[in-house]
């Protein structure tokens, strides 16, 4: 076994929250698929999405930029200033001022989006990693340990311990898109919709490995599959067969190359990967 000592900042962490919970199993990726091993990696990847979808819980840390770094404990750099009113004495209070980060995306939310939880993803790169996507969408309870709020996350709502709470949308929490799937709630072209929402979504993410573009995904497209009774062998480069035989999933753009390391990231796709070109994932 591994001894507490020897574990990561994050491990313990886990482990901690897994304690207080009375949890007695912990899953972790880094430990659980034998590394450097290719085999066996491509073997447990495809049952990630399996595995989030069937947890009971999925331990999330936007707070934690890397596994030396915890996610327990306060991160926020906030300040209360108090204040008083010149013109009637009697009303007085304090306001908050927090830092959500010079480069957060926080201006292209709109303002009915910015939640605690959306706050607390936008200002993390947990958020932007492609392996992070299954994780999020498919778990079905996620206690969200961000640097500033602490949202609880399931299927039918989001909320945090200052009671701020809202429904959660079908498309963050793709457990109840799958049920309706399952109930033949959907017709085709609902179905193809429903793979394009998630696909933009998933495509917009970052990944360390440009060749993980898919395999980061194949566990969802196994249990949409399986919701939709689709052949998996009809999986073609990201795309249902059936569905690019109806003209569904071949208009797409891609978007502007701002970095060089982009541009030589979408080389190295085009000379190793070889993915055809009507694929979203060229």
């Amino acid at each position: 076994g591994i001894q507490e000592a020897e574990m990561s900042t994050v491990m313990r962490d886990a482990l901690a929250v897994c304690k207080a919970l009375r949890i007695r199993f912990l899953w972790i990726d880094s430990v659980c698929i034998v590394q450097d091993d290719k085999s066996d990696w491509e073997l447990e990847s495809q049952q990630m999405g399996s595995i989030y979808r069937h947890s009971f819980l999925t331990i999330c840390a936007p707070a934690s930029h890397s596994c030396r770094q915890g996610f327990l404990g306060s991160h926020n750099d906030k300040i209360d200033v108090p204040f008083q009113s010149h013109i009637n004495a009697s009303i007085m209070g304090s306001y908050t001022i927090e830092n959500q980060g010079l480069d957060s995306q926080m201006r292209f939310l709109h303002p009915n989006n910015r939640t605690p939880y959306n706050i607390g993803n936008t200002v993390s790169s947990w958020a932007t990693r492609g392996w992070m996507f299954q994780e999020r969408k498919l778990s079905p309870r996620k206690p969200v340990f961000g640097r500033s709020m602490f949202p609880f996350v399931c299927a039918h709502h989001s909320i945090c311990q200052n009671g701020f709470a809202l429904p959660s949308s079908m498309m963050e929490m793709l457990l109840r898109a799958f049920r309706a799937l399952e109930l033949r709630l959907l017709n085709d072209e609902d179905v193809h919709m429903a793979w394009t929402e998630i696909t933009c979504q998933y495509a917009d993410l970052t990944l360390q490995q440009p060749h993980d573009r898919l395999p980061a995904k194949s566990g969802l497209a196994q249990l949409f599959a399986n919701s939709t009774r689709l052949l998996e062998d009809s999986y073609v480069a990201g795309l249902w067969e059936p569905h690019v035989l109806k003209g569904y999933g071949l208009l797409w753009q891609r978007e502007a190359i701002h970095t060089r390391q982009s541009l030589l990231n979408q080389f190295w796709v085009a000379q190793h990967l070889k993915l055809p070109t009507w694929s979203w994932a060229n």
